[in-house]
């Protein structure tokens, strides 16, 4: 019905769950799918594949615990990683799970309830004040091509 889609010229281990790690999922998922994305978007999802990889140790898949990769998440927010990084391994996890179950790699979700810790943290962006603006605009009109900073501050365009 479908070609196997293979990883570096092999395929996924068969359809035995027990032979299936969680990092031969992942990266079947990764190379199958998405490193075939926009650039951007494969670039962000590698960045997830290792941050998992850092975070998750690579289990097999029929003894993978919703605890163990919550642990994993857990510590991800303890080495202050951001709740936006976290958000990505999650969706690293879940795209990997389902393209495994859709490949007949394993035999359903082992993973669902995951949450995002409450201690992650998350990223402020200030804006400039009145005066840091000024000096901004200030030192801009000594340059030759300070007029385009100086609109970018004034439309907020970035």
């Amino acid at each position: 019905m479908y070609e196997q889609l293979t990883f570096f010229g092999a395929a996924l281990p068969s359809n035995q769950e027990s032979e299936v790690m969680l990092y031969d999922i992942i990266d079947f998922w990764y190379n199958n799918y998405a490193a075939v994305m926009k650039s951007g978007t494969a670039d962000c999802y590698k960045s997830s594949v290792k941050r998992t990889k850092k975070f998750i140790a690579n289990t097999q898949m029929s003894s993978l615990l919703d605890v163990n990769v919550q642990k994993g998440l857990n510590d991800m927010a303890a080495a202050g990683y951001s709740k936006s990084c976290i958000k990505k391994t999650i969706t690293v996890l879940r795209q990997s799970f389902r393209c495994a179950k859709r490949n007949n790699k394993i035999s359903g979700y082992p993973v669902l309830d995951l949450i995002i810790p409450p201690n992650a943290a998350e990223k402020k962006i200030r804006a400039l004040t009145v005066q840091e603006q000024q000096n901004i605009e200030y030192c801009c009109e000594q340059t030759r091509y300070g007029y385009l900073t100086i609109f970018l501050l004034q439309t907020g365009l970035r």
